[in-house]
């Protein structure tokens, strides 16, 4: 096979940057697979508030960029494509990808999550899970379910739509954040469990617990998040509950995807970083 490595991340959102650019300076032959863009999670990102050395917040797309830049200029070798299955050969990772094939003797998984998608309709438009994907926002009335920090945030994010129904049973978000979607005239937060959510007229109606129906032309879904195990072999998925960052010999976790529960960008980068070092250790044969 032509396209060996030492390592292949798979993954560039931050976890999988962090361990691009720690391998590629340790002197590895490594490549980044990412299926869309680098940043990841970032993307969906209005303002990161809690990143050390900018106490004003930095933007999540301008982080995104900065962490793009940062590879590319170490020469870290990335591969836009999508990875479909992991499959195992004697002591080689062999990565089943839409446009090509891999292998590589350790491998460093940092997917991040995706959402559960309950009240994702295929037949109702309009419905996004991300939100990089809702465009055209602007005198808009958008329902964003969820009352946590990924909700609040992207309530600052489409500031300039007309109404935002804030829903969800009860706020989880960070103080300052609440503190500051409080202050938008345009925002109202509704403790509510959504009962249903239907399509007429070109209005998305959402059904909530007090029998109250509101209707909106976009919804954005911010909770429910979980690992996307597909592309593991049947023998390795019931180990990503049980360890944190070596789930197998070569093989590791980084990001949201290693700690699901704790989506922090300092921990991304410190798994990120754990990963690489455990990828580092394995190919040297140390313990």
């Amino acid at each position: 096979m032509k396209n060996v490595f030492d390592c292949i991340i798979i993954g560039g959102g931050p976890a999988g940057c962090m361990a691009g650019i720690h391998l590629q300076r340790s002197g590895f032959n490594i490549v980044l697979i990412e299926k869309e863009r680098i940043g990841g999670s970032l993307h969906d990102a209005n303002i990161i508030e809690n990143y050390p050395g900018f106490p004003a917040g930095i933007k999540g797309l301008t982080l995104a960029k900065k962490l793009e830049e940062h590879l590319f200029s170490i020469g870290v070798k990335v591969i836009f494509d999508e990875v479909l299955k992991i499959k195992f050969r004697g002591k080689f990772f062999d990565l089943v990808c839409k446009k090509g094939n891999y292998r590589a003797r350790s491998l460093i998984v940092a997917i991040g999550l995706v959402n559960r998608e309950k009240w994702k309709n295929k037949r109702i438009k309009n419905i996004y899970t991300r939100a990089r994907d809702l465009k055209s926002w602007r005198n808009k009335v958008i329902a964003i379910l969820g009352l946590g920090d990924t909700a609040f945030d992207a309530s600052l994010r489409f500031s300039s739509a007309s109404k935002i129904y804030l829903i969800g049973r009860k706020i989880k978000a960070i103080k300052a954040l609440v503190e500051k979607v409080k202050e938008m005239e345009n925002v109202k937060i509704l403790n509510k469990d959504v009962l249903g959510i239907s399509e007429s007229k070109n209005k998305i109606i959402i059904r909530l617990s007090s029998k109250k129906k509101i209707e909106v032309d976009k919804v954005l879904i911010c909770y429910g998040k979980k690992r996307n195990n597909a592309i593991f072999p049947e023998n390795i998925k019931s180990k990503l509950r049980k360890k944190l960052i070596e789930i197998y010999p070569g093989l590791f976790i980084a990001g949201d995807f290693a700690m699901p529960e704790k989506r922090y960008i300092s921990i991304a980068f410190a798994t990120g970083i754990m990963a690489a070092e455990g990828a580092i250790k394995y190919l040297r044969g140390e313990k």
